[in-house]
């Protein structure tokens, strides 16, 4: 078998839960988009991790998927007092901001493609994405736009305009940005050559020296955006409209974030597609 240029990463818990949630997004993965965008999948874990549920489910015997373990039970030392409940969702950002971005197990990748495990594609995308990429010189894939809470983005805005006054020769992009929006990463496709470059590596150095991922909650989301319209001309970024796609919520957090009007379509499209799979496996 040829060796893919691309990948589908997850991150999971060892929940239960969160593993049959895995499960069915691979299953809607392998169904909707990997036979017109081939990648080999990868699950990224802590060390808790059990593949039993995985390995029992038939759906997945016929999938190569290949398993890593991943170590979050360091902080940096000047924040050894931040609580253990706090902890796992700062380390999920880091991840996702850069460090996958660096690990062994990708280096052979030009392409990666992130989904949580509550992410889940609805509908047939008729056509190879990462060729799309490549072809067009597109180096970032998202689907949608929000606005970050301002509690959770303290100093970021400030952190990442010094940065870009101190090195203005790399921006490509916008050069002022009034407020801080998210591209919303449960799903994105990241150009891994422009992502282990110099720029991103350099830019992502300076976040991290700021701390502000362990003290205030940064998410990988507001940084993605933030780093991604400095560095990339418009033309590097591309909105992958078409995919008819759903990431589990509440609608309290939407209605705070001002969902587009298109978002309620796309959740009418997941409860009509999770009808049809019920009715599927119904006995006749």
């Amino acid at each position: 078998m040829a060796m893919t240029r691309s990948t589908v990463v997850y991150l999971t818990r060892s929940s239960e839960d969160q593993i049959r949630q895995l499960i069915k997004s691979i299953n809607s993965l392998a169904k909707n988009f990997l036979p017109w965008s081939p990648a080999d999948i990868w699950v990224f874990h802590e060390s808790d991790f059990d593949r039993s549920l995985m390995d029992s489910d038939q759906s997945m015997a016929n999938l190569d998927i290949h398993y890593a373990e991943v170590d979050f039970s360091a902080v940096p030392k000047e924040m050894e007092d931040l609580p253990r409940g706090q902890r796992g969702y700062r380390h999920m950002c880091h991840f996702f901001a850069n460090d996958i971005f660096l690990r062994p197990e990708l280096q052979r990748y030009t392409y990666q493609m992130r989904l949580d495990v509550d992410s889940y594609i609805l509908a047939p995308v008729k056509f190879n994405v990462f060729e799309k990429m490549e072809r067009e010189g597109i180096r970032y894939t998202y689907r949608m736009i929000m606005k970050e809470k301002p509690e959770w983005a303290i100093g970021l805005l400030k952190t990442v305009e010094d940065y870009f006054d101190r090195h203005s020769e790399v921006v490509r992009g916008v050069r002022r940005l009034c407020s801080v929006k998210l591209y919303y990463t449960n799903f994105e496709i990241c150009d891994l050559n422009f992502f282990r470059g110099t720029e991103w590596q350099d830019f992502f150095a300076a976040i991290d020296a700021a701390r502000g991922i362990w003290r205030h909650r940064w998410g990988d989301a507001p940084i993605r955006w933030l780093g991604v319209k400095h560095l990339l001309r418009k033309d590097e970024i591309y909105c992958l409209r078409c995919m008819k796609y759903h990431h589990q919520f509440t609608l309290e957090k939407y209605l705070t974030h001002r969902t587009p009007w298109e978002y309620a379509r796309y959740a009418a499209d997941f409860v009509l597609w999770t009808i049809k799979q019920k009715c599927r496996r119904r006995p006749s």
